[in-house]
């Protein structure tokens, strides 16, 4: 069977572009695979820096996220990764713990308070019982209207 090559002149199918969540994703599989387990969370920290670094990612690292309270800033936190609107958080444990997703709702909050835009954060588990990247996004749950009970007397 021959194979049909391109004529000149068509426009090659073009890629779309990867988004943060396939990076972060290619970056933790490509970190846990290459290190295996038994590391503590700062060592696959540094090494997906030095992944993005590899893959000309932009990122920044330990970025300082305010806690407010009645619009006073009364502590901090620290996200360890934060690539363009996608904040990551780092673990290195058998199975992420369900505070996790609560932390990092909160360094959404707070880095879409300050920039004034909407932030994705990501949970990225470098699972010491499987061995895997595990690559999980943690959605903000949006305020939900109290539900209004209907009466006949009130429509």
């Amino acid at each position: 069977m021959r194979q049909m090559l391109p004529r000149e002149g068509m426009p090659k199918p073009e890629r779309a572009p990867k988004t943060d969540m396939d990076l972060i994703r290619e970056c933790a599989e490509h970190v846990m695979g290459s290190l295996g387990t038994g590391h503590r969370e700062s060592v696959y920290h540094k090494a997906m820096m030095v992944r993005f670094n590899h893959m000309g990612v932009q990122y920044r690292s330990e970025v300082v996220t305010p806690v407010m309270f009645m619009g006073e800033c009364v502590g901090i936190g620290r996200a360890d990764l934060i690539l363009g609107d996608t904040i990551v958080e780092i673990k290195a444990v058998s199975s992420c713990p369900k505070g996790v997703s609560g932390q990092v709702k909160k360094y959404v909050e707070s880095m879409e308070a300050v920039c004034s835009r909407q932030c994705e954060g990501v949970v990225v588990n470098f699972n010491q019982s499987t061995g895997r990247a595990d690559v999980r996004a943690e959605r903000k749950l949006e305020h939900e209207q109290p539900a209004v009970k209907r009466s006949r007397f009130f429509h």
